[in-house]
């Protein structure tokens, strides 16, 4: 039997050049997500109370942190700020899904950019408080955007937790993640 090899062509590619941005600052830094987060005294409707009720043990938490985030994309395209709350119990830091709300139609991401925000709330939630995991809380009144959510957290690592080991209440689906 003979085994013909394939006669070798040169083939070019071409290359596409981009413009990049002129300004004082290097670009590197223009990309980098800016941070807000505050400590603030618990009230009354909060997010920890929607979540878990007035008889979970997660509600006896005396502040939560209001967390903000900036990210842009490259060349100043697609800037995303969100706005969620947090809390921290038992080295475990609960936050209400910033995807939800007023960003409910920001699901719609470009290529990498909802992975790389989480990442950076993953990165941000790890250096910032020591903790050792994070529970990520989904609201369920929206199904079609919960349901998108819910796969979007599990492809990045983030596991179902089953409702009974932090009793929240029926509306809501926690996923979880350790550092």
């Amino acid at each position: 039997m003979i085994i013909a090899k394939p006669a070798k062509k040169s083939v070019s590619i071409p290359l596409q050049t981009f413009l990049v941005p002129i300004s004082s600052a290097p670009f590197v830094e223009q990309n980098l997500p800016t941070d807000a987060i505050t400590f603030i005294n618990r009230c009354e409707g909060d997010f920890v109370d929607k979540v878990f009720g007035k008889s979970n043990i997660i509600n006896k938490v005396e502040q939560v942190l209001s967390i903000t985030t900036t990210a842009t994309g490259p060349y100043h395209q697609n800037q995303h700020t969100f706005q969620s709350q947090a809390c921290i119990h038992n080295q475990t830091v609960f936050l209400c899904s910033p995807f939800v709300g007023t960003n409910t139609g920001k699901v719609k991401w470009a290529p990498g950019g909802f992975q790389s925000c989480i990442t950076h709330l993953i990165d941000l939630a790890e250096e910032t408080t020591g903790c050792s995991e994070m529970v990520v809380v989904i609201d369920q009144h929206d199904k079609t955007d919960s349901n998108t959510l819910l796969r979007a957290f599990m492809y990045l690592g983030f596991e179902l937790l089953n409702p009974s080991l932090y009793n929240q209440n029926s509306g809501f689906t926690l996923v979880g993640y350790e550092f």
